[in-house]
């Protein structure tokens, strides 16, 4: 399972983009939720969520997803990525997360932290501050983003 949830305390509407990216061996994924095309400032809340349902007991995993969300203005502009590689009857390697940076008002992926279990503060978001918080085991990461205005 990957499941990042975005809560938007600022007061600025965000506007998202996500992509699923399916490989050819594995089971079968769905996507249990995914997030509007806008989140609402003041408390809106989105969450891109995939999970397998299909012989999920057998082999999990060899998917990854992406979401990034920007204002109006392109002022503001960040993301997440998850990868969660083959597991065949639970053994293989856990899934991932990673971040994507605005630098010079292009996306910059970082596709795995060094730090997978620690909260992930993005640096240098002028007027804002958004922390990402994870919970992994091993074979889901559930990562919650929380956009703030800095004060």
């Amino acid at each position: 399972m990957l499941k990042m949830t975005f809560v938007n305390l600022s007061d600025t509407d965000l506007y998202s983009c996500w992509d699923i990216v399916p490989k050819k061996d594995g089971g079968l994924k769905s996507v249990k939720q995914s997030p509007a095309k806008m989140m609402q400032a003041n408390g809106g809340k989105e969450t891109l969520w995939v999970d397998q349902e299909f012989l999920s007991w057998y082999v999990d995993g060899n998917c990854g997803d992406s979401c990034f969300w920007y204002s109006k203005d392109w002022k503001l502009l960040f993301g997440l990525c998850m990868h969660a590689p083959l597991q065949f009857l639970g053994i293989g390697p856990r899934p991932y997360w990673g971040v994507g940076l605005n630098e010079n008002d292009t996306l910059t992926w970082t596709n795995k932290l060094s730090n997978q279990s620690s909260p992930y503060t993005f640096p240098d978001v002028p007027g804002y501050k958004i922390v990402a918080r994870p919970t992994s085991a091993h074979s889901s990461i559930v990562v919650t983003v929380t956009i703030e205005n800095k004060v």
